[in-house]
């Protein structure tokens, strides 16, 4: 019963248009669960007999025997929460057991972000010419590392100054503008490195494999940081957190960045308005 309910799960999940990577991620959390689950009884998951205190105690697990930090674990306890309250949708489970384990309370670590001037010296640095542009359409975009390598040649309207992305998180499509500084520096990367390239192909693409991958992209940013010596590794989610960072630091309207990022809702957004000492400084010198 136990593979033919995370079955139907996973199809609902499909269904509702959430991203690959989060239909992958709920599997394993659920995987990881049934084999806690398994262990503990000596017998096969049933998940209509499942209780509170079997999910209270895989969360104790994963803190105690695996080192996952609250973060991790809240994420994972979403993830049952939903899981179970399909089961009592589909009538499998009585009730939703998971629904009232409260999250972990911690203290949010501040999120390290680059500022605009930083953005551009390390992007100086990087010697992988595509990946030199790859990072500067992040940095005037905001735009996300898969969403990047996924851009086709008719995606990029340079005539018209926009950034087509078709598939974003959640199935979310948006409309992006180039920046004047950016402009150039696609046109030139076109005419250099792409000007046989057919509508469909690949925006980023290296010689070797015709295409440019997020996990390569990140491995050439990681190889930066440490050439530089940087105290805190730069990759291309530093960049969209940073590029959200500087524009509100800069008065851009919280509405206005969620919709460049993409993001579904405003809370999201919300992580990226940071306050230094020197912000809060200025705002208590105007009382």
């Amino acid at each position: 019963m136990s593979h033919q309910a995370v079955l139907m799960f996973t199809e609902h999940l499909l269904e509702t248009d959430r991203s690959h990577k989060t239909v992958i991620g709920y599997q394993s959390d659920l995987r990881n669960f049934e084999r806690f689950y398994c262990e503990k009884y000596n017998g096969p998951w049933l998940v209509e007999e499942t209780t509170r205190e079997d999910v209270e105690q895989f969360l104790r697990a994963l803190k105690m025997e695996k080192g996952l930090g609250p973060a991790s674990r809240n994420r994972i306890l979403y993830g049952m929460k939903s899981f179970f309250r399909f089961m009592e949708y589909k009538g499998i489970c009585e009730t939703n057991i998971a629904q009232d384990i409260e999250p972990v309370r911690y203290i949010k670590k501040e999120r390290h972000f680059l500022v605009e001037e930083e953005i551009q010296q390390f992007i100086v640095e990087i010697k992988h010419p595509v990946v030199q542009v790859a990072a500067t359409l992040l940095a005037y975009t905001g735009m996300r590392i898969s969403e990047c390598c996924r851009l086709r040649m008719q995606d990029v309207d340079l005539s018209e100054r926009i950034v087509y992305i078709f598939n974003g998180k959640g199935k979310r499509g948006r409309h992006v503008p180039i920046a004047d500084k950016l402009l150039a520096v696609l046109q030139d990367y076109r005419d250099q490195y792409r000007p046989d390239a057919g509508d469909g192909d690949r925006f980023f693409a290296t010689v070797a494999t015709g295409r440019l991958s997020p996990s390569h992209f990140n491995t050439i940013l990681v190889q930066t940081s440490n050439r530089l010596g940087l105290r805190h590794k730069v990759t291309a989610h530093v960049f969209r957190h940073s590029v959200a960072s500087n524009l509100i630091r800069q008065g851009a309207n919280v509405v206005q960045v969620q919709k460049l990022l993409g993001h579904s809702s405003l809370q999201i957004t919300s992580v990226y308005t940071h306050a230094t000492l020197e912000d809060l400084a200025n705002a208590v010198n105007k009382l």
